[in-house]
């Protein structure tokens, strides 16, 4: 099941993105330029909204259960590491 959800994830992921750069390519840029009027370059806030980006995205929190029943932790979970988190990043910033 968890399998069939991520991949569906992905597939929902790459639609929405593959539109977007075709929108983009075909010219519809009139939005981009806005896209970060009005926010805030305070650190404190900027500090804090990491930090809630860490609760939104709680994986990390149960790294230490997952460690023991992982398979060779040693070579997998950097591997694992080095995998995940530049794919989850590229996926979320398309």
């Amino acid at each position: 099941v968890q399998n069939v959800t991520t991949f569906t994830k992905l597939i929902a992921l790459a639609i929405i993105s593959i539109g977007g750069i075709v929108m983009i390519f075909k010219g519809n840029t009139e939005y981009l330029s806005e896209g970060f009027q009005d926010t805030s370059q305070d650190p404190q806030k900027v500090a804090i909204a990491f930090y809630n980006g860490l609760w939104a995205f709680d994986g990390w929190n149960s790294l230490n259960f997952i460690t023991e029943e992982l398979k060779n932790p040693t070579k997998n979970l950097p591997l694992a590491i080095m995998i995940g988190i530049p794919l989850t990043t590229v996926c979320y910033v398309l």
